[in-house]
């Protein structure tokens, strides 16, 4: 006899054991824990470091180019990518899913105190800092107006950066874009 029959033949145990999973599942879903931001540990290191009145392209050649060639023979290493800005460098490191980042970290730390002497003097130490789902950022915030992005970016260090911090909740607030002021003098050559 198939299956379907025998449930036929007895529907009250039929009734009773499918009411039973019903309320298992129901105990099973309560007992797991829902979040907009679940914890989760990716295997990513970052390397930040700082090099004071420097631009991008010094930056680049004298610290991240060092640095990405000495973390390149790290063990378990599955991407590495690097970006320089003005005054400083951040490399990130992604490994196989599954490497003890602890191992990895201490790995990456030998591998830069190889590197650290041929850094500039003005060079800072390199930090190393474990990739936390809890840094990402919730939310951007883009501000557009008829002013100049000098104007726009003092307003948003100003007064926007102050009330957000103040809100409930938040964390950290960091104010990009824009272009800072600058003020040039020339002189003139004094003619004879």
């Amino acid at each position: 006899m198939s299956f379907s029959g025998k449930v036929s033949e007895h529907p009250v145990l039929s009734l009773i054991v499918f009411a039973l999973l019903g309320i298992m599942s129901i105990f099973t879903l309560s007992g797991i824990p829902i979040g907009l931001m679940p914890e989760m540990t990716m295997p990513v290191l970052m390397v930040s470091t700082s090099y004071d009145s420097a631009g991008p392209e010094s930056v680049e050649k004298s610290v991240t180019s060092p640095l990405e060639t000495s973390l390149s023979g790290v063990s378990g290493l599955n991407a590495i990518t690097s970006t320089s800005s003005e005054e400083s460098s951040m490399i990130r490191l992604e490994f196989d899913y599954g490497t003890d980042l602890e191992s990895a970290s201490n790995d990456v730390r030998d591998k830069l105190d190889r590197v650290k002497g041929a850094l500039p003097d003005e060079a800072g130490t390199p930090t190393i800092m474990k990739f936390d789902s809890s840094m990402m950022p919730i939310m951007k915030i883009a501000v557009r107006g008829d002013r100049s992005p000098e104007d726009l970016k003092e307003i948003a260090e100003n007064y926007l950066e102050d009330r957000l911090l103040q809100a409930s909740g938040v964390g950290n607030v960091s104010v990009s874009g824009g272009r800072d002021k600058i003020v040039r003098v020339e002189r003139r050559p004094r003619q004879a």
